[in-house]
């Protein structure tokens, strides 16, 4: 099997691991909003695809003893575990979803862009830690890549406003993030380097999402689907 920029994508996730350690060292850096969710406005325009539910268990697995070395460690429920594929508006309190023509030139920019396009096989495999969230690793065919560059050029094309934090190539899931420090780091750390290899599994995805959501998913509105030809 081919993984487009395999090469890269295991040295983004290393490096992602490496910049974070000294932080992670010291507990993290939590974030406060998990704490008081009520005070949480940030939203964000996102096209995403889901996860499978036997990718998922296997996941949740890995996150139950993760959770004993983390006390209060928020862990996405898998209705809300996804991989990003474009952030089109980026999350920022109050924002608004796109309306009316705004959001019918969005949806008709990406279906354009997949039109042709066939689903993609990814596999999850191995963990990485940030400074602020544990993430599974993703590598993808090159469908996926296509797709992101193609939707790019034809929003710009067409206008519309494209605020991605930085240009996405990575094929992560965020599966858990840090209400407090983390109280036993070392452990914490220690039970990840277990799971770097891990393969939770392989699917093909069929279906793309453009959301409407909060930062950790649990408010969203799926403002259109869209079906990859077979």
């Amino acid at each position: 099997m081919y993984w487009y920029a395999k090469e890269k994508l295991e040295a983004l996730y290393e490096q992602i691991r490496e910049e974070s350690r000294h932080t992670l060292l010291n507990g993290g850096c939590p974030d406060d909003f998990l704490l008081h969710p009520e005070n949480d406005t940030r939203m964000s325009v996102t096209l995403l695809f889901r996860i499978p539910a036997e990718i998922s268990r296997r996941i949740e697995g890995m996150l139950r003893q993760l959770a004993s070395y983390c006390p209060g460690l928020y862990v996405y429920p898998p209705s809300d575990m996804h991989v990003t594929v474009l952030d089109i508006l980026r999350g920022r309190p109050g924002l608004q979803k796109p309306e009316h023509a705004e959001a019918d030139g969005y949806i008709e920019c990406i279906r354009s862009a997949l039109n042709g396009s066939p689903p993609f096989r990814v596999l999850f495999r191995g963990v990485t830690v940030s400074d602020s969230a544990l993430l599974v690793c993703g590598y993808y065919e090159e469908p996926l890549a296509r797709i992101r560059h193609v939707i790019r050029s034809g929003l710009r094309k067409a206008g519309l406003l494209l605020e991605e934090r930085y240009e996405t190539y990575s094929c992560h899931i965020t599966v858990a993030r840090f209400p407090v420090r983390i109280t036993d780091p070392q452990a914490f750390l220690a039970l990840t380097e277990r799971y770097r290899e891990a393969n939770f599994g392989s699917c093909v995805i069929r279906e793309l999402e453009y959301t409407y959501h909060n930062w950790y998913d649990s408010r969203k509105e799926t403002l259109s689907r869209f079906c990859l030809p077979s």
